[in-house]
């Protein structure tokens, strides 16, 4: 009989909705459901995300949290001492625990350096939700003359440009899933308001641009224009769901859950596409915009909004058929056999590779450094 494996998630500690994190949380819970033991790892004992339907249990590393403040700056570390001083005062929601050889650590992209360093012989997933950061954090790593595929059994993205940044920078099998959002809460706008909403996070200036042109040409004056700025994730779904236009300021992105939930509360989508959510967002789904094209941004939305009025019924068909693509894509029925289907190839990979940690019991895994 072999042995049990635990797969630990390593995941950040967030104060604002991340779309990343629910998807970490929902990956060990549906992991779990089909007997899989695994569990969301943080760096503190004190904190559990709760933007998300998801309940999976939440551990913490005492190695983990040493690990990140002695590779950060002088006021993490302060800021580390101070928590652990206080420990004894702070509410306790993880039950600690000591990596062992039998765990595998699921590594989001850009905790690649923190898991290297501070488990350096431990077998590793690399789960990569942004093309970009992966790239960007394995760049890092050569450079400061270690291996990011060391430990490394398997590579796992969630788009194309994912599969294209493993290509590039590492030597290991990869995996595709596909991951959704909480469609649940993003149920299709029949009816819609004259309202324009937009998410600024990503780019602060640009938002800012766009709402005083767009206040101060007046043609879309009929129109309410709402930030959705830090906002609980529901509260946000009941503005997409009554928004006919949703502007994408999306940068950078892997798969872009903003995209995806505008579209399924039925807005119809104008902006950027941050790249890697051209598999959903093309002319047929919307209105994409050339990256930097700032005027071009302003004056589509004024077009699209001028479009509507004389002659609604073409872009409701629009709008309704991007909101059926990405459901019919981007569903908890597709994340759910994805993700098993790729984790039945990683627990046999975790079971046969060579050995890169041991214990008392003779116990190993983990797959040798490519070099």
């Amino acid at each position: 009989m072999g042995v049990a494996l635990r797969y630990l998630f390593l995941c950040p500690e967030v104060s604002a909705p991340s779309g990343g994190v629910a998807v970490i949380y929902a990956c060990v819970e549906m992991l779990r459901g089909a007997g899989y033991d695994a569990a969301v790892l943080h760096a503190r004992p004190d904190y559990r995300y709760g933007n998300t339907p998801f309940n999976p249990p939440v551990v913490f590393s005492p190695e983990l949290e040493q690990g990140i403040a002695l590779q950060s700056g002088r006021r993490r570390r302060l800021h580390y001492l101070a928590q652990t001083l206080g420990r004894r005062i702070v509410p306790i929601k993880a039950e600690s625990v000591s990596v062992s050889a039998r765990d595998v650590l699921v590594v989001p992209e850009f905790m690649i350096r923190t898991a290297a360093k501070t488990f350096p012989e431990q077998a590793k997933v690399i789960f990569s939700q942004n093309s970009f950061s992966y790239i960007d954090f394995c760049h890092k790593a050569l450079m400061e003359g270690f291996d990011p595929d060391r430990g490394v059994i398997c590579n796992i993205g969630i788009n194309e440009t994912s599969m294209d940044a493993f290509a590039l920078m590492s030597h290991c099998p990869q995996r595709r899933i596909v991951v959704s959002p909480n469609l649940g809460l993003f149920s299709f706008g029949q009816r819609k308001r004259p309202k324009i909403a937009y998410m600024p996070r990503k780019r602060k200036r640009a938002a800012e641009f766009l709402h005083f042109m767009l206040s101060e040409r007046g043609l879309v004056s009929d129109f309410e224009l709402v930030s959705l700025d830090r906002m609980p994730q529901a509260e946000v779904a009941r503005h997409l769901h009554d928004s006919l236009i949703f502007v994408s300021l999306m940068k950078e992105e892997a798969l872009g859950f903003p995209g995806i939930e505008a579209m399924a509360s039925g807005c119809i989508v104008v902006g950027y596409t941050g790249l890697g959510t051209e598999e959903y967002f093309t002319p047929q789904t919307g209105f994409p915009v050339r990256e930097g094209d700032t005027a071009g941004l302003v004056m589509t939305v004024e077009r699209v909004a001028a479009d509507y009025r004389r002659d609604p019924a073409a872009l409701d068909a629009l709008r309704r058929h991007a909101s059926e693509l990405v459901r019919s894509r981007y569903n908890p029925e597709a994340f759910r056999s994805t993700l098993l289907a790729a984790w039945a190839d990683i627990d046999g990979m975790a079971r046969s590779a060579g050995p890169t940690a041991k214990d008392s019991s003779g116990l190993a895994l983990g797959r040798k450094s490519v070099n």
